[in-house]
């Protein structure tokens, strides 16, 4: 292929509508198996399903098998997924955080929409720059938080200054319990050992989100 033929095809994906880059997708990644038919069923079903797009990157292997795809097919699904949005938080990782508000609408994307309680972490230098974010722990609706230190250790390997922590009840409720109060609380002394500060602890539904910093005593906003 020469550069001009490159450049053009190029062009055609950018101006592909959602439904014909599915499409394209899943005949890559099922090497011309499905027929025609199926593949349009595959979109129907994808394309009616609204909240698709907003949780691409969380949609299992699972759920890729339920619409009709063998395993490495939906592997290879996932695979994408998971590079693009990898992709992205390395293009964030200079993103300022500069709202609680901003924040939210980060977070309700991210982890807003998971079943299972997902406790994650971002980790900030001097500049309330985003150098860093990880998954720290996935439970259930029974589990606890994890501990602090493995959120701090994160914290240490990669010198932040100050760190927002999350988690998503999957009830959709964001009203914290007492468990949550008593685990930023102590996150909260933990950081102060290292010299980090906890900028916020934000509990996450499906929808909307609560804020420590927002609106709870814990916190002393001057130092923020």
């Amino acid at each position: 292929m020469n550069e001009t033929e490159y450049t053009k095809d190029i062009q055609a994906v950018d101006s592909m509508s959602d439904t014909e880059l599915i499409v394209t997708m899943l005949n890559a990644v099922s090497h011309g198996r499905l027929t025609e038919q199926k593949v349009h069923e595959l979109v129907r079903e994808i394309v009616e399903d609204k909240t698709f797009f907003s949780r691409i990157d969380t949609v299992s292997v699972p759920e890729f098998i339920e619409l009709g795809l063998e395993e490495q097919e939906a592997v290879a699904l996932v695979s994408m997924a998971e590079v693009l949005k990898r992709s992205l938080v390395k293009k964030s990782e200079r993103e300022s955080v500069f709202s609680s508000e901003r924040l939210g609408k980060k977070l309700i994307a991210q982890i807003g929409h998971k079943e299972q309680e997902h406790l994650m972490a971002i980790y900030l230098n001097n500049q309330n720059q985003i150098v860093d974010e990880r998954i720290i722990s996935i439970g259930t609706k029974n589990r606890s938080l994890a501990s602090p230190s493995d959120i701090l250790r994160y914290a240490v390997r990669c010198n932040a200054s100050s760190i927002v922590v999350a988690h998503n009840h999957p009830s959709g409720s964001v009203a914290p319990s007492g468990n949550d109060r008593d685990f930023t609380r102590t996150i909260m002394e933990c950081c102060k050992l290292f010299e980090i500060v906890l900028l916020d602890h934000v509990v996450v539904g499906r929808d909307t989100y609560y804020s420590f910093r927002e609106k709870d005593y814990l916190f002393d906003k001057e130092i923020l």
